[in-house]
This record gives structure tokens, C-alpha cells and sequence, in this order.
């Protein structure tokens, strides 16, 4: 002891000798650094600097006023502003602060019990402990010390610290070590410390030494390295979870990067984006950004090659759940083979053991980082672009040889611990063994940052349930649970069900010896003349059989070098599967369907007893190929479909449990799945909760279709009275006839049900096709009024009611409706533009020409226009009647003679004076219909080119010479040379040849005008649309400025698509088809009408004249006008 203290005193006479020298050399230092200081400032701050000092006691240093350092700071201690922790007035228990000085001027001290380590070696502490600590953004190593009231750092690390901002502050504290011996540090000073993410600002002492940095109890609290136990914790799963619980927490990653290998005759798959319910944009759109952040997914903003489809799971809590489908890179990844243990190898590691904990990984396919051409490949497309997985996707089928061989480099090199894929067996032949073995793997996991399911943990157990079978100091021994459904069959209550008995018995025959003559007692009760009656013989008999199932040589151990095969079931109650290898079975399983899943359709069922058999059996089957067979042809196509192309949201998650798996699913008739069979019938009948993803999720009504309680009791009691609805619930909820002629009903809707029973499924009562209601045939009028209560268009109609109503026929109902819809008749907009009609070329010129008045500058022109030249005649006319058209046109037949066709607009060439100068000469008039000027487009044109002329040249007859001696596009020829036989002489040099006469061919100008009459067809068509030619007395709506109106077809004109229509006031109208549109709704003329003479034909021409009455002026009263 003496000499220990003699140690002690020689040590505290180093430091504070030290001490003393540091502290002069950080005072010369700051005196020079002030020096300097003072060198760079102005007159103005040299003024201040010979302001009287005092010392503060806010901050313990001496400076002007209104300079003090504390100002705006938080002390740290009671959390008030403007003044440090060393003197703040609050006082702290165990600790002396110098904020009040004895008349003595003895210094305060403070309890430095890890100075005694330093002082003598004698008495130091055998196991110390240190974390690490980052300062100032370095990591440093320091030891704990919770019999230390305060926190010390040498002086030489605060320099290297290099800490930006951070001064060393004058103290007159001294730090008494253990044996009562004090320490003078140099200063104190307050750093940054951060420790598990934790940052705090800690106050050390610096002293003038090169021990280790020391956190005393106060700081060893507050960074939460130490907390207080009252009691000491037992070992149970509770204590273990407890302190383990950041194991158990968050998403793990395992080190380095994973590729994926691809085939070298791999093609790029790039499914679009598909659309989302409105409901869930906004949650999917959160849930990608939260995976972003956590580095699972990132956003792809290039060109991408493989892009599969986002597959969305919407949680009980409506969270969401994304993963993409993994079907396409499936088929073009290279597996990586990595060998598994055997149960002989595992059951070898096992011998002697007495103590077990489970361990299984949680979320194990993001534990694995991708590299970036693997990420490329894992791109998924969405409805906000395209993103890619930076961690493993869930589905791959190369998953479970990949998590075997992580594990297996990580775990399998610790004594005691059995590594299968995911999961980790930890086994001791002490208790004290394991929990060694088990401390390795907690620390091992801490390490890597691997995280564990906690839901799966099975703690510190004699017996634990691994791969299938039970291991306990016994040793191995077979999961009675693979035969607890063949030893708890019921015996047979009639005939029927004893032939499904007898028929899996004698699946097995040939591994039942002498099975012929044991089940003869049960095949008698089979026979016509005998009464079914089990006795006590037939029970014996079918106990021995049931337990000769249960032993070898018919029940077989599992052997993962032998093909799998698993058959499944379902009746209308319960779900039955079994493993087979090489035709013996290896387990058994059945169970009860829960109150909702027996509202299951059929195919959901079926599908539900397969996601049953893999759960059950995954131990047996995951990472190896499984053949599953079943008796529901259907199951086969949707196990070869992608999860974005089954249309059932309740498949869709079904088969999202079985994409982890290697499954090839096969159709086998039901007469051979005997076992499957009578364990779905004759099931265990064990208490089984819902599986709240299928339930509230998926089949809650409400989640489905937003409909309100009262409609929803109005659904469910229409449904219930109708006889048609009420055979289709009995069959949905027993079992659909196999053959549409096996329906008792001949009902023809019963049998369309029958077509579709696939995809109906019953809730509450109400009957769903896939995710939409079936509306009951009292309901569906009132349902096509809700569809169509906005008036859209048919589309927009039928989208509405295929995202939640359903019937037969339902899409022809609605297009009916919305055509006999009156608001939307009336108000629906023009025609599409029907298919070109072109007018038959005549032979020589003149023979057919069309005609138009147009007005141009307040001056009227008649345009006469030949169809055969192409001849442009335009005369300037005063009056825009018959007269002055009949006066022109005489002087034109007087050039180029009497045509055989003249095609014109309506008035005034429909005039009675017009017809009969018409008759007189001897030519055909046809008239276009009324507001439609593209029935006489060539006169239109003609008019078109007319006022072209007169709007550029200077002179009409010049423009008009010019125009005549150009030649056509497609013909060659100028109109000229087509009338004339040669071209006419104009202001512009040609050559002499083309003014002499030269005869042209008029059947090859009729070909040239034909080609390019059907090439103009050919382009204008490609908008068009045909329709049908209305008949006599039928209902149609007539067009009338932007309104439709009722009417009917009276006539049809000798003009083509010119008809004569009634309207409802009894008119009698001539309209081209584009202003007519057939009518659902029957003609019902307006009685009540002023003007209802049914003879009477009105021409609703515009007139494009006055019609008020004309008289001659009195000045040529004398004179005969023309």
C-alpha cells in the first residue's frame, strides 16, 4: 500500500509539473495569436481593446462589455440561455461547481476514480471497457468509467481532434483520483460526441497526459452506453428479444454485391406500365418514395431494356406492399446450383444436443445488394416511371441456393450452427454451450447488420420443429403433424363416402400387402342388396389400414434427392393435400375452410388448397422443383400467367405465396387424386384463423366497391329474390356442374353463369364477378341511370361500369340505353364525314359543268365550271335571280353549247323559271342538299379558284386567260387544249408548236382524270365512316343548327344520301344523310302546330336574296327590260 502511494504522489507531481508548462505555453500561444490579431484591426476595435476588463460570471473569462462568448449560448445543464454549464447555478448531486469561492480560496474538487488505473499497475482493473466514440467527426476509442463524475481528454488529442470553433477554457476545478491525490487540468472544453447515432455535447477536463480518454457516469448515461438494472434479468424469449431487439428491427444487408446471370440467349422484356385505382396513386406514390429512401429501389431516369410489371398488395392496415413480377426474368436467369445439406448431414451435426434456438431471416431477399447490370434487370415500370431494385427482388428463382450460400459463409464456420437457406439452428449439449454458440451468432449478425424474424424465433428450447421434423435430445424424430390427418379420418357415414375411402386405400395397394382380403368386410357393405351398417369389425378394419398409411413400407421419409410431387384438392368446406416421392406418400395434410373462405368461388378454392400444400410442406420444397397436381383445369393456365394478367384480385395474391417457389402445375382428373380427395371431404377439423390479407383486404365489401350500407341491403335482398341469382349463389357456394348440360335448370342466363363461374365469388350475400358487383335484373335500371347520370359517351360509360358492375349482356344494355337517351340525342355533335362520292367523268367537254354564285367585294359572280377541262367561266351578274342566271347562261351556251348535266346549289336553280328554261334547252338539273355545299364540291372549288383571281390579279379576264392556258396536274394538258385541241396565245413567249392544232386523245385524258379522281378518294376516305342507308318510315334525328331533333325518313331523293324528312311540327324537309342520324326512340309529332299541312314541301334553301316584294322604278316605266 505504501508503496503505492508513493507511486501516486510521483505521478501527480509529473502531471501538475507538466500541467504547469502546458498551461504557460497555451497562454504564450494565445498571447501571440492576440498580438496578431490586434496587428489587423482598425482604429475603431483598438479603442475598444483599451475598454476596462472584467470577469464574467456568465462565462468565467475576463472580456469587454457586450463581448461576453456565453451570449446566445444554452447552458447544458439546466437548459437556460446566456451563460456555460460551468457556471450555471443549478446544482447537480455528487458534483462541486466553482461558482462561489470559501473565505479561504480553497478550490472545489471533483472525483476522478479512474485516475488509480494510471497511478499503479498493482491494483488496476482486469477488464475494461471501451466503446468507440466519434469527436469532431473522428472515431475515437475511450474507456467508461462509471465511478467517475466527470469526463477527461488529453491535451494531445484535443490537437489532433483538430476541432473547428472549440476553445480550451480556464477552470480552477481540481480532479481528486482514488486514494485521495489531486490532479490540475489544463482546461476544460465541450465536444461533439456521437455514438449510435446519438450526438450530444459533452464537457472533458484536459489534462497534460497520454492515458486513454475517459467518460465518467453522467456521460455514460446520457450517450445511453450504461443504464440502471434493479434486478437481474432470468433467460427467457422475452429478455432475449429485449436485448436483442435491434436485430429484429429494420431491413438487414448482407456485404459485398450479388449478379444475376443471364442466358446467353436472353431477350429483353419490357412490360408498359399499367394503370392503378385512383384509391392507391397516392399511397403507391409514398410507398416508392419511402423504399427510395431506404436505398431498396431508386429511380431509373434512362433507357431501360428489361422492365418488368409492379405487382401492388394492399396490407389489412392499407399500407401497401410492392414487389415486381418475376415471370420474365424467371425464364432467363441462369440458377446458381449451390449444394444443400442433407437430413443425414444435419441430423449428424445434431447428435448429443439438448438445447435449440431457431433463427430465421427477416426479409431475406433485401439482405442482398445487386450490382448495377443485375439492377438494370430487376426494372419494374410504374405509373410515375420506371424504378429498379437495388436490393433482390422477392421471386427469383435463384433465391434460395444464394441465401444458403451467404449463410453458409457468414454462420457455417461457427461449431453448433445448421445453416438451410434461411433459417439457423443453434444446438448445444449444454445449456451453457448454446448460449456461447448463440452469443457468436448475435454478434456475428450484429456485425454483418443481418436482422432475424422475431415472429419465428424459437428461444432457448429441449424440442424444436426444423425442416419437417422434430429434434431433441432424442434425437430425430417424424412431425406427427404429416400424419395427423390419415390418423383422425372419420369413418364413413354412407355408401358414397366409404367408395371414396376404399378408392385411396387402393391408391396405395401396392404397397399394402394383402390389401384385397383385409378390406373384403368393407367392399361387402358396398353391394346393391346390402344395408350400410358400420360395426365394430368395420372400425378395426379401418383403423389397421389407416395405421398400416402411417408406417413404413407405404409412409416414407423424405429424400431431397428424389422428385416431388404434391396432389391437392378442395370441396365445398375443406382443403386436402399430399407429398409424394416415387408414389409414396411422405406427409399428409388437411384442414377446414374458415366462414369466409368457403364463400370462395370454386377456382379459389382449388387455388387456395395449392398456397395451403406449399405452406404446409415448404420446408420439403423450397429451392427445389415441385410438380403439384390438380383436378381444376383452369389453375393450370393462371400458374402460367404473369400476376398483372389475372384479372381476380383474390387470385392475384394467391398466386403472389406461390411465386417463391419452382412450381409446375399439371391437370390431373379427379378420379385419380384419391388422397387429395377424401382429405378435403374427411378434413382435420383444427381452429384456423382468417388470413387477413385475403379477408379485409380483398373480399371486404367496401374495400371492393364504395357502396353505402343501405345499398348494399338493398343488393343483398334483390339478390335473394330473384331464382335465377339464388341457383347461381347455391352453386358458387357447393360446387358448379362439371358440363353445362348437367344444369337442372334449362334456364339460358343459368347457363351463361355457368361460362363464367370461374369468376364469381360470394360476400356478404351479394354476388361478385371478379372485383364487381353482380347487379340483380330489378336493380339494373336504376344501376344504368347512376352510369349514365353525367350523359357521358358510350366509352367512358362502359369504363365506368367494368370497374364495378356486372351482368350479362351488360355492355349491349348500355350501349341501347345511351342511344335512346333523348339529352344526349339532342345534344350529340355533327356526323363523321362520309365516304367520297365521285362523279362519273363525261366524255368531251361541256357535257357536264357545275355552277355557284359567289360574292366578292360586294359584286356577285356566276362560276361555271366544266368537269371534263377543267373550264373556269366567271361572270360578273347584278341580281342574284333566275332572270340574270338564264341571261348569262345563254350567252355561255352560245360559246360552248347546250350540256347534258348541270349540277348547281339550290336557289335559284330550283326556280320554276330555271326548270323551265332547263326543259326548254334541254339539259338535267341536279341540285346539292340543303346546307351541305359539299355535295357540289367541284362548283365549290371552282368558286375557290375564282375568287383567288380576283383577290391577286390585276384584271380578271387576264387572270383568267392565264388560268386557262396552264396545264392540269395529272392530265398535262391545259383546259384550253382540252376544249380547243390546242392552247390559247397569251402575254407570255411559247413555242409556236403548242398554238397549232394537235388532236387529243379523250380516252386517255378520261384515264388520267380517273387515276387522280381515285387517288383524291383514296386520301379523303381514310377519315370517313360509312353507314347504312335509311328506309322509309324510319325514326331519325334531323340536325338544326347545334340541336338534333325527332323526325322521320318520308322519301328518298333521286340525289345520293338526299332524303325527305318529316320534322315533329310536319315539314317536310330535303337533308343530306351527314345531317341525319338513326333514333331508338319512336317519332312523335307535335299536334298543337300552326303549320301542320303534311302536303306542304318546304324548301329550307337560304335564300341568299331578299325576299321582299320588288317593283320597276318609275323611270323605265316606258321601257321593256330584259
Amino acid at each position: 500500500m505504501c508503496r503505492t502511494n508513493e507511486a501516486a504522489k510521483g505521478y501527480i507531481q509529473t502531471v501538475q509539473t507538466e500541467g504547469a508548462k502546458a498551461v504557460e505555453a497555451l497562454q504564450k500561444k494565445n498571447a501571440s495569436s492576440e498580438t496578431y490579431k490586434k496587428k489587423q484591426q482598425d482604429d475603431s476595435q483598438k479603442k475598444q481593446e483599451t475598454v476596462t476588463r472584467f470577469l464574467c460570471t456568465r462565462c468565467k473569462t475576463q472580456h469587454c462589455v457586450r463581448n461576453c462568448p456565453a451570449f446566445g449560448k444554452k447552458c447544458h445543464r439546466c437548459g437556460k440561455m446566456n451563460h456555460f454549464k460551468i457556471c450555471c447555478r443549478v446544482k447537480e448531486v455528487r458534483e462541486v461547481k466553482n461558482d462561489e469561492f470559501t473565505a479561504g480560496g480553497s478550490e472545489p474538487t471533483l472525483m476522478v476514480e479512474g485516475v488509480k488505473k494510471y497511478c499503479s499497475g498493482v491494483n488496476s482493473v482486469s477488464k475494461a471497457w471501451y466503446e468507440d466514440v466519434k469527436l469532431c467527426g473522428s472515431v475515437v476509442k475511450m474507456k467508461l468509467d462509471t465511478g467517475a463524475e466527470v469526463n477527461t481528454i488529453p491535451e494531445k488529442l484535443v490537437r489532433q481532434l483538430k476541432c473547428m470553433n472549440k476553445i480550451v477554457r480556464d477552470t480552477k476545478m481540481l480532479l481528486e483520483s482514488w486514494g485521495g491525490y489531486k490532479i490540475k487540468p489544463l482546461g476544460f472544453i465541450d465536444l461533439d460526441c456521437t455514438v449510435k447515432g446519438k450526438r450530444h455535447l459533452i464537457s472533458f477536463y484536459v489534462c497534460n497526459n497520454n492515458n486513454q480518454p475517459l467518460l465518467g457516469l453522467n456521460a455514460c448515461i446520457q450517450l445511453g452506453l450504461v443504464k440502471r438494472v434493479n434486478n437481474l434479468k432470468t433467460l427467457t424469449e422475452e429478455n432475449f428479444l429485449d436485448e436483442n431487439k435491434d436485430l429484429f428491427v429494420g431491413t438487414g444487408k448482407f456485404g459485398g454485391v450479388h449478379k444475376i446471370l443471364l442466358r446467353k440467349n436472353a431477350i429483353p422484356v419490357n412490360r408498359p406500365p399499367r394503370r392503378v385505382p385512383i384509391s392507391i396513386k397516392n399511397k403507391l406514390k409514398l410507398t416508392l418514395n419511402d423504399l427510395e429512401q431506404k436505398g431498396i429501389i431508386s429511380k431509373v431516369n434512362r433507357p431501360v431494356e428489361w422492365a418488368s410489371n409492379l405487382v401492388i398488395v394492399e396490407k389489412p392496415n392499407g399500407s401497401l406492399r410492392i414487389c415486381l413480377d418475376p415471370a420474365d426474368i424467371n425464364k432467363n436467369i441462369e440458377r446458381e446450383y449451390c449444394l444443400m445439406p442433407t437430413m443425414e448431414e444435419i441430423t449428424a451435426k445434431l447428435k448429443n444436443k439438448v438445447c435449440y434456438t431457431v433463427l430465421d431471416l427477416k426479409d431475406g431477399f433485401y439482405h442482398v445488394q445487386l450490382d448495377d447490370k443485375s439492377q438494370q434487370i430487376c426494372t419494374f415500370s410504374s405509373p410515375f416511371g420506371y424504378y429498379q431494385f437495388n436490393r433482390l427482388p422477392f421471386g427469383l428463382k435463384t433465391a434460395p441456393e444464394l441465401f444458403q450460400k451467404l449463410n453458409t459463409n457468414n454462420f457455417g464456420d461457427i461449431e453448433g450452427v445448421s445453416v438451410y437457406i434461411d433459417d439457423l439452428l443453434i444446438a448445444g449439449e449444454t445449456e451453457e454451450e448454446h448460449d456461447a454458440i448463440l452469443n457468436k451468432v448475435i454478434d456475428r449478425a450484429r456485425k454483418l447488420n443481418i436482422k432475424f424474424n422475431q415472429s419465428k424465433v424459437q428461444y432457448r428450447k429441449s424440442q424444436v420443429k426444423y425442416l419437417g421434423h422434430l429434434f431433441s435430445k432424442d434425437g430425430m424424430q417424424p412431425d406427427p403433424d404429416r400424419i395427423k390427418s390419415i390418423i383422425q379420418l372419420k369413418e364413413p357415414k354412407n355408401k358414397k363416402d366409404l367408395q371414396k375411402v376404399l378408392g385411396m386405400f387402393n391408391y396405395f395397394r401396392n404397397f399394402l400387402p394383402n390389401l384385397s382380403e383385409i378390406t373384403d368386410p368393407l367392399r361387402n357393405l358396398l353391394k346393391n342388396n346390402v344395408i350400410f351398417s358400420w360395426t365394430e369389425l368395420h372400425q378395426n378394419i379401418y383403423d389397421q389400414i389407416k395405421n398400416m398409411l402411417t408406417v413404413a413400407p407405404v409412409l416414407t421419409n423424405f429424400d431431397d434427392k428424389k422428385e416431388i410431387t404434391i396432389h391437392t384438392d378442395a370441396s365445398k368446406s375443406g382443403l386436402g393435400c399430399c407429398l409424394l416421392q416415387e408414389g409414396r406418400p411422405v406427409s399428409f395434410a388437411s384442414r377446414s375452410m374458415t366462414t369466409v373462405e368457403q364463400n370462395y368461388a370454386q377456382i379459389e378454392k382449388e387455388f387456395l388448397a395449392m398456397a395451403f400444400a406449399v405452406k404446409k410442406f415448404h420446408n420439403y420444397i423450397y429451392g427445389k422443383q415441385v410438380t403439384i397436381c390438380t383436378d381444376h383445369k383452369p389453375l393450370v393456365s393462371i400458374m402460367n400467367k404473369k400476376i398483372a394478367d389475372i384479372i381476380s384480385p383474390r387470385l392475384q395474391r394467391i398466386k403472389l405465396k406461390l411465386v417463391r417457389y419452382d412450381i409446375k402445375c399439371e391437370y390431373m382428373p379427379g378420379k385419380f387424386l384419391h388422397v387429395a380427395d377424401l382429405l378435403s371431404r374427411n378434413y382435420l377439423n383444427d381452429p384456423v384463423e382468417d388470413d387477413e390479407s385475403m379477408f379485409e383486404v380483398v373480399h371486404n365489401i367496401h374495400a371492393i366497391v364504395n357502396i353505402s350500407e343501405n345499398k348494399k341491403v338493398t343488393f343483398q335482398k334483390e339478390t335473394q329474390a330473384d331464382p335465377v341469382l339464388n341457383k347461381v349463389k347455391e352453386y358458387c357456394l357447393t360446387e358448379w356442374p362439371n358440363k353445362i348440360h348437367d344444369i337442372d335448370d334449362n334456364s339460358k342466363i343459368l347457363k351463361f353463369y355457368h361460362s363464367v363461374r370461374n369468376d364469381l365469388t360470394i360476400v356478404d350475400g351479394i354476388i361478385l364477378f371478379q372485383k364487381r358487383l353482380l347487379v340483380p335484373p330489378s336493380l339494373r335500371r336504376s344501376m344504368l341511370n347512376l352510369l349514365h347520370e353525367s350523359h357521358f359517351g358510350v366509352n367512358k360509360t362502359l369504363s365506368r361500369a367494368k370497374e364495378a358492375l356486372y351482368w350479362p349482356n351488360y355492355d349491349k344494355e348500355i350501349i341501347t340505353f345511351i342511344k335512346s337517351c333523348k339529352i344526349c340525342e339532342s345534344n350529340r355533335s355533327s356526323n363523321a364525314k362520309e365516304p367520297l362520292i365521285s362523279h362519273p367523268l363525261p366524255g368531251r367537254p361541256f357535257s357536264k359543268i357545275g355552277s355557284d354564285i359567289c360574292e366578292y367585294a360586294k359584286n356577285n359572280y356566276l362560276i361555271i365550271f366544266d368537269y371534263y377541262s377543267k373550264w373556269l367561266d366567271v361572270v360578273p351578274i347584278r341580281e342574284k335571280n333566275s332572270i340574270e342566271l338564264i341571261k348569262q347562261f345563254k350567252k355561255f351556251f352560245a360559246n360552248f353549247g347546250i350540256p347534258d348535266l348541270l349540277i348547281a346549289d339550290n336557289m335559284p336553280y330550283s326556280s320554276y323559271s330555271f326548270k323551265k328554261f332547263s326543259d326548254e334547252y334541254g339539259f338535267k338539273i341536279t341540285t346539292s342538299s340543303p346546307h351541305y355545299p359539299r355535295s357540289n364540291g367541284f362548283a365549290e372549288s371552282g368558286v375557290k379558284i375564282a375568287k383567288s383571281l380576283l383577290k391577286k390579279s390585276c384584271e380578271l379576264t387576264t387572270g383568267l386567260m392565264s388560268y386557262r392556258s396552264t396545264k392540269i396536274v395529272g392530265v398535262g394538258l391545259s383546259p384550253a387544249e382540252l376544249v380547243f385541241n390546242r392552247n390559247i396565245k397569251t402575254k407570255l413567249p411559247v413555242p409556236q408548236r403548242t398554238l397549232e392544232f394537235n388532236t387529243v386523245d379523250p380516252n386517255n385524258v378520261i384515264k388520267k382524270l380517273h387515276t387522280k379522281q381515285q387517288q383524291t378518294k383514296y386520301y379523303y376516305d381514310r377519315t370517313t365512316k360509312a353507314k347504312p342507308n335509311f328506309v322509309n318510315n324510319q325514326n331519325v334525328t334531323v340536325q338544326k343548327g347545334g340541336k338534333w331533333e325527332s323526325a322521320k325518313i318520308v322519301n328518298k331523293c333521286n340525289e345520293p344520301r338526299s332524303y325527305i324528312v318529316k320534322d315533329r311540327k310536319g315539314q317536310l324537309l330535303r337533308r343530306n344523310s351527314i345531317h341525319l342520324r338513326d333514333s331508338l326512340n319512336e317519332y312523335v309529332p307535335i299536334i298543337n302546330c300552326d303549320d301542320n299541312d303534311d302536303d306542304k314541301f318546304i324548301d329550307v334553301s337560304k335564300q341568299s336574296v331578299s325576299q321582299r316584294q320588288r317593283r320597276t322604278p318609275s323611270r323605265f316605266k316606258d321601257y321593256i327590260l330584259y
